[in-house]
């Protein structure tokens, strides 16, 4: 036999007023946003005085995204000349070829995100890139969004779909941080600038998950495809 309850009319006020004492209130929400800022993941370079190509196109995207401070977390120890839209640069205590591990990476971006809680993280599209852009996206709690070619705003990306042969705009809405790779040759290299930035050293967990032994690359006098 089948019962069918209907509620009365104060049971029906009780729940209203429990569930209007369980809801928080709007201004919780608005502080939830994150102020405008990101970090920029400096890929790996042979001359350590210097910046990966594909790097300063991940910069140039990352001033498309807002008028906020840019950070560039780098794994070198030494000085490098950045462009003059970075506001700092953090430098990430690894010890040696560690720092090209994916779980060395993730740690360091996890340790600055939660040290400056950035709106958003940028990396760029590489095989460099791609080795830690998941795994940091699910430490974070964020669907990083790959391969963007063009910033149209701050939450709105377009990135291209069945090999290039379609292209679709993106809008991320379901976090304030917004995880994304970016297509190195879709966007023009930052100018280098000679004004120094800001510098601070960054303590990463230590990985002891994995070991970097050796790497293999094979040399050309062709140019890179990343970044030709």
């Amino acid at each position: 036999m089948l019962s069918l309850l209907r509620p009365t009319a104060a049971s029906s006020a009780n729940i209203a007023r429990r569930i209007a004492c369980c809801r928080p209130p709007i201004s919780a929400f608005h502080h939830q946003q994150r102020s405008e800022s990101t970090l920029v993941i400096a890929e790996p370079s042979t001359d350590e005085s210097t910046l990966a190509p594909s790097t300063l196109s991940a910069i140039s995207a990352a001033s498309k995204l807002h008028s906020g401070p840019i950070s560039l977390l780098t794994f070198s120890s030494g000085d490098v000349g950045v462009p003059s839209s970075v506001s700092s640069v953090i430098q990430a205590n690894a010890d040696g070829s560690s720092s090209l591990l994916a779980e060395t990476v993730t740690n360091a971006v996890v340790a600055a995100n939660a040290k400056y809680g950035y709106s958003h993280i940028v990396a760029a599209g590489t095989k460099f890139g791609a080795n830690y852009l998941g795994r940091a996206g699910a430490q974070l709690g964020v669907s990083p969004i790959s391969d963007v070619v063009e910033v149209l705003s701050a939450d709105t990306f377009v990135r291209p779909l069945y090999a290039g042969n379609a292209l679709a705009k993106v809008i991320a809405k379901d976090s304030p941080l917004k995880l994304i790779s970016i297509r190195p040759t879709a966007f023009e290299k930052a100018e280098i600038s000679n004004e120094s930035a800001a510098t601070e050293t960054l303590d990463a967990p230590a990985n002891e998950l994995t070991e970097w032994l050796l790497e293999s690359v094979s040399k050309s006098e062709r140019p890179d495809l990343g970044s030709a």
